[in-house]
């Protein structure tokens, strides 16, 4: 691995976790009455994302496959309207299954994409 590529390996890891190792996943985490779920946003800038629209191609992308396979897409991928700089924004709260397709349809040239911890992997442990 050349030293660039360890450099950005270990940015992501260092991101990814804390100093109690807890993953960066599970701490943007929410639960509501019907359970837990991740916001699209935020797993959008984990997933090394920073324009939306970019990231919106993916959410598509993966909600296409998961309806390819029988998916319940309006439970996994439910669409929320959010205030940002004082106007509507669409985000989503997304089922864990969700965000396993999200990460498998990612671009996968992201080093937070393609070095660990992953979150295809991390998503894949307890998706149903």
């Amino acid at each position: 691995m050349s030293d660039n590529k360890r450099d950005i390996h270990q940015q992501v890891i260092r991101r990814a976790t804390t100093s109690s190792e807890v993953s960066a996943f599970e701490q943007i985490k929410r639960e509501d009455e019907i359970g837990e779920y991740w916001s699209a946003r935020e797993l959008a800038k984990l997933l090394g994302y920073t324009l939306w629209q970019n990231f919106e191609r993916v959410i598509a992308e993966a909600k296409e496959v998961c309806a390819t396979n029988g998916g319940d897409v309006a439970r996994l991928f439910v669409a929320v309207v959010k205030k940002s700089r004082g106007r509507d924004a669409t985000d989503y709260h997304l089922a864990r299954h969700a965000c396993y397709i999200i990460a498998e349809s990612a671009d996968g040239r992201k080093p937070q994409v393609a070095f660990g911890p992953n979150a295809v992997t991390w998503f894949r442990c307890c998706s149903v």
